[in-house]
């Protein structure tokens, strides 16, 4: 069975536990075909269309949401891919301006251009807060809000800029067979998987804490129909999506965690990709960065907890 074949069938099953209307094959193809472009690039090693299905079978294959989430949150990967493709760009149309646009009237500008392959781009969040019962348009302030971005708010690789365009690409590609609510907590699962983040430095919490905060300002301001007991148990969800993501840190299996971080070097090292034509000296950079990568990693903030979800057995396994 092919990579498009299993996209199909898992979406499939998690669409139609969730009741999904208008799904028809073309449309699951689509979305399918979609996934396997974007992580079917050159570029991709580690992140690749394996990701996907590493993710589900750690334990989320029974939860739709997880498994939509999963199917999703790294179709963009844009300091990676060196940009967009035609069809990324053209889902993400509004979240970002072409060339050295610097501000939200610059973006108003370059609306018109014609979509260049090698474009340069500048991404920010939205200036509007969709105030209006149209689903289509409150989906992108809404994946905003779930994130913490503010209006006009420059947004960068360092802020979750690929997780953000994913979860846009996500609810575009959904919203005609999902209700909101299902949306934004797909959306929220995607936020979570954002690695590596501390608790802030001046109130304490961490990301998850945050992020409960946010889906019950997304609940409020666009009106979502969802209990505040939903809103836990959808970031518990992303908690468990999250600690999968980066799951190969808790293994005891040595082998299989340095398969995996071989997987990575040529994703973050240019030179690497061509794999007869590099120098022990660009070889060397790529093992120095790793290593620093590794000097620098704290424990405390690769796998996360929410509300005793996952239990404190669990997290000191």
């Amino acid at each position: 069975r092919n990579y498009i074949s299993q996209l199909i069938l898992e979406m499939e099953e998690a669409l139609l536990k969730l009741g999904a209307e208008h799904m028809t094959l073309e449309t699951l193809e689509n979305m399918a075909v979609f996934i396997y472009e974007s992580m079917s690039i050159s570029t991709r090693n580690y992140h690749s269309v394996q990701h996907v299905f590493d993710l589900i079978t750690q334990g989320l294959e029974h939860d739709p949401i997880a498994v939509l989430s999963a199917c999703f949150h790294d179709c963009i990967y844009y300091h990676v891919d060196g940009g967009l493709t035609h069809s990324q760009a053209q889902y993400l149309e509004g979240t970002f301006c072409r060339g050295a646009c610097k501000t939200m009237e610059d973006r108003q500008k370059t609306e018109d251009e014609k979509f260049q392959p090698q474009t340069y781009y500048n991404f920010f969040a939205s200036d509007t807060t969709a105030e209006t019962s149209e689903k289509h348009a409150r989906l992108l302030p809404m994946v905003e809000t779930i994130f913490g971005y503010q209006p006009g708010q420059p947004i960068t690789v360092g802020d979750g800029l690929n997780e953000f365009l994913s979860a846009v690409i996500a609810v575009r590609q959904l919203e005609e067979s999902l209700p909101i609510e299902s949306l934004a907590l797909i959306a929220c699962c995607i936020e979570a998987t954002i690695p590596f983040r501390k608790p802030d430095e001046k109130t304490g919490k961490t990301h998850m804490d945050q992020l409960y905060e946010n889906m019950l300002t997304a609940k409020e301001k666009f009106q979502l129909d969802l209990s505040d007991e939903s809103i836990v148990e959808g970031v518990q969800r992303a908690c468990l999506v999250s600690n999968c993501d980066v799951g190969n840190f808790g293994t005891t299996d040595r082998h299989w965690f340095l398969d995996n971080t071989w997987s990575l070097l040529p994703e973050t090292n240019e030179s690497l990709r061509n794999e007869y034509v590099f120098t022990v000296a660009q070889f060397h950079k790529a093992l120095m960065k790793m290593n620093g990568f590794f000097g620098f990693l704290q424990p405390e903030v690769v796998f996360h907890q929410f509300r005793d979800s996952p239990s404190g057995e669990e997290m000191h396994r």
